[in-house]
């Protein structure tokens, strides 16, 4: 079993090189043979499995795949309601897809689940007001359109 750890963790290491790299794809192969070999560790697995699927999350993000950024933050949230990273990256997912009152929800638990870290915070709030901004411009121009369609 010790072989196991070693060999998830390595992979998780090869995986960060790869996400440091922009080599998303890359990434994302190794956190899915580290989720697999995390698993035979219980103790090891959940930190382990949390991390490869945050990473993965963030990786999809950067590939703007959002859906599949949004099923693997879930997976993330699934394990860990309170999870910062994990709740910020779903927001972002939801904004991107124009989910934006799931989005601004996402954002707020996260908001609430931070402590006093104010760099954290003013990254959630920007995000916040990213997805506001969005919101609007998506009404003004469902606004326009049916304007025009209705004449």
């Amino acid at each position: 079993m010790k072989t196991k750890k070693i060999g998830s963790n390595a992979l998780k290491n090869e995986e960060t090189i790869d996400l440091n790299e922009k080599n998303y794809k890359g990434a994302i192969r190794h956190y899915k043979r580290a989720v697999f070999l995390g698993g035979f560790d219980e103790e090891l697995s959940k930190s382990l499995i949390q991390s490869c699927h945050l990473n993965t999350t963030q990786c999809y993000l950067s590939l703007t795949d959002y859906e599949k950024a949004l099923c693997y933050g879930e997976k993330v949230l699934k394990e860990d309601a309170t999870s910062i990273k994990g709740h910020v990256r779903v927001g972002i997912a939801h904004r991107e897809l124009d989910n934006f009152e799931k989005s601004l929800s996402h954002f707020d638990t996260a908001l609430a689940n931070v402590d006093n870290n104010t760099s954290m915070k003013k990254l959630i709030e920007s995000h916040r007001q990213k997805t506001m901004l969005k919101q609007k411009a998506y009404h003004r121009k469902q606004k326009s359109m049916f304007k025009k369609i209705l004449g």
